[in-house]
């Protein structure tokens, strides 16, 4: 038998950037349409100085689903 992570979400929080007010979340979903999996994201407003900051944060998202997968 296979057991596979699926789908869903996690999301990330933030202290406010000097132009924003509150606590920033982004949330990343992982869904699979039958295809293979995609990443989804939601966010009213989400700050980074560099793109490299996004990519990690995209990348512990991946990280954690691969690991969901297997037998």
């Amino acid at each position: 038998m296979t057991i596979e992570l699926a789908t869903g979400s996690v999301c990330f929080t933030q202290e406010s950037d000097s132009c924003g007010e509150g606590i920033q979340a982004l949330d990343v979903s992982m869904e699979d349409a039958g295809a293979g999996k995609f990443f989804v994201i939601k966010t009213d407003r989400w700050a980074f100085d560099k793109i490299g900051d996004l990519e990690a944060l995209l990348a512990k998202v991946k990280q954690m689903f691969d690991q969901g997968d297997g037998e």
